[in-house]
């Protein structure tokens, strides 16, 4: 008997120290931001809810400057734990987040910035890289509401800009890695402070927007060419006069925004560590603008001096 007694004596002194080794529940507190993705403005009245396993431990509506707090509490564990962060608006593409919450309580990451993506832009979005994305052109008063400038616009782009660069060496056996132009008439940046963002959120080297002009039987482009390097701040505008767009492989655009469009595109490529790729684009660019101006020959020469590197490090292993 006295041995049994001994047993759950000790039995009972082990559970005691384990349940008091063991965390006791706390508060986690979450904070952050849910902001815009194109534009960085604040987005009010998006929902975060915090939840676990199906359970909603926590939710909250973001404010004016689009700010959250949320407490929340999960059971008691000596392990860490994740919780989700679920971040919806009807205007936006949802978003989420794990946090991992840590046996004290207290949050790994305190803090989770949200870049929410409008869904009037969905439709714009490409997984894949060098892209030129048209967006919308503002038509003449006199012009029906369907002319579908920003379409005729990328046709332009596609039959006069592009060719040289996707008949390369480089694309025959990776079609995937040509550039290529799109149409998202949804994008509609109200400020010119904005152009950089759209570029940035649809993952475009290149973003295009402006306004459609008459001209006699012809039409007037005027163009801000923006890219998500920021290379020109604030974006470059340039005048395309007398554009036939009811034929858009008739007339080429300004030489100012063709080079700054292939400016962007190279340095994609070499952004992205394509550099044989970017060394090529920059010589095709000879063949578009009949030079090679002095921005993209200067992304050629570093391009070409990487390859170098790489070329004399892949000798020194061997």
């Amino acid at each position: 008997m006295c041995c049994a007694h001994a047993r759950r004596a000790l039995i009972a002194i082990l559970v005691v120290a384990l349940f008091s080794t063991m965390p006791a529940a706390a508060d986690t507190a979450v904070a952050g931001r849910v902001i815009d993705l194109a534009t960085g403005a604040p987005i009010p009245g998006a929902k975060i809810v915090a939840s676990q396993a199906g359970a909603t431990l926590a939710s909250q509506v973001t404010g004016a400057e689009g700010k959250y707090l949320l407490t929340f509490r999960v059971g008691a564990r000596a392990e860490s734990q994740v919780v989700t962060l679920q971040v919806e608006r009807a205007d936006y593409l949802p978003q989420a987040a794990d946090v991992v919450v840590l046996p004290s309580g207290a949050a790994l990451r305190p803090s989770y910035q949200f870049e929410l993506l409008s869904a009037s832009l969905a439709d714009c979005y490409q997984p894949r890289d060098h892209l030129v994305i048209v967006g919308y052109f503002r038509p003449p008063a006199s012009s029906a509401a369907d002319a579908q400038f920003a379409a005729r616009i990328r046709d332009n782009v596609h039959g006069t800009l592009l060719p040289a660069l996707q008949q390369l060496d480089a694309f025959k056996n990776q079609p995937a890695l040509q550039p290529v132009a799109r149409e998202c008439s949804n994008a509609r940046p109200r400020e010119e402070t904005h152009y950089s963002g759209y570029a940035k959120a649809l993952g475009a080297d290149a973003f295009l927007t402006g306004y459609v002009a008459p001209s006699g039987q012809l039409f007037k482009v005027e163009m801000w060419v923006a890219d998500r390097y920021e290379l020109r701040v604030p974006p470059l505008r340039a005048t395309s006069a007398n554009m036939n767009l009811d034929d858009p492989d008739a007339t080429r655009l300004n030489a100012a925004s063709g080079t700054a469009i292939l400016h962007a595109l190279a340095v994609g490529y070499e952004k992205a560590g394509q550099l044989a790729e970017c060394v090529q684009v920059a010589d095709a660019a000879k063949k578009v603008l009949r030079t090679v101006p002095a921005e993209i020959a200067a992304t050629r020469a570093r391009c070409q001096s990487a390859l170098a590197h790489q070329g004399l490090l892949r000798g020194a292993s061997q």
